[in-house]
């Protein structure tokens, strides 16, 4: 299980070795590769650490691009839906930058934040997640917001690779 800790929050994201192994499939591996996304969500909820175990991968809908990728907002929408009713909660986005140590750009910012506060929901933040183009775990960037800041959190295993 691989852990990440938000000082700020006194929160932990874990994320399985499955799940993990399935989003650094979708990296970025060279110059012309398009970034990759989907949604993250969780069957566990809890006051001081969510697990993500289970993502939605990238449809042929989606807006894929070199340095840039949008969900088809549609598809979005009715994958939530049919999640939460086999009882898993949104918890947010991920998706891919071809860069070593991932970063957020500031339309990713934008965009979660937005997100968080144009949708209907009762949770205290939204997560975001970039996974690097190198099979390094600690290079990728982890953020919750909550519509008005963002949390980073801090890879908490000793640094690994895929």
């Amino acid at each position: 299980m691989h852990k990440f800790y938000s000082y700020d929050l006194n929160f932990y994201i874990c994320i399985s070795e499955d799940i993990m192994e399935e989003l650094f499939s979708y990296r970025q591996k060279n110059f012309l590769s398009k970034e990759s996304g989907g949604m993250l969500f969780t069957n566990k909820l809890d006051n001081t650490e969510i697990e993500i175990n289970k993502i939605s991968i990238p449809c042929s809908s989606d807006i894929r691009k070199r340095n840039y990728f949008k969900l088809d907002e549609k598809k979005a929408k009715q994958e939530i839906l049919i999640q939460f009713e086999n009882g898993f909660h949104y918890l947010g986005d991920w998706h891919t930058h071809n860069e070593t140590i991932a970063n957020p750009s500031p339309t990713d910012i934008n965009s979660i934040h937005e997100l968080f506060t144009k949708s209907k929901h009762n949770r205290p933040f939204f997560i975001i997640l970039i996974i690097p183009n190198q099979n390094v775990i600690s290079n990728c960037y982890l953020a919750a917001a909550d519509g008005k800041k963002i949390y980073q959190f801090k890879y908490q295993n000793q640094t690994t690779t895929i």
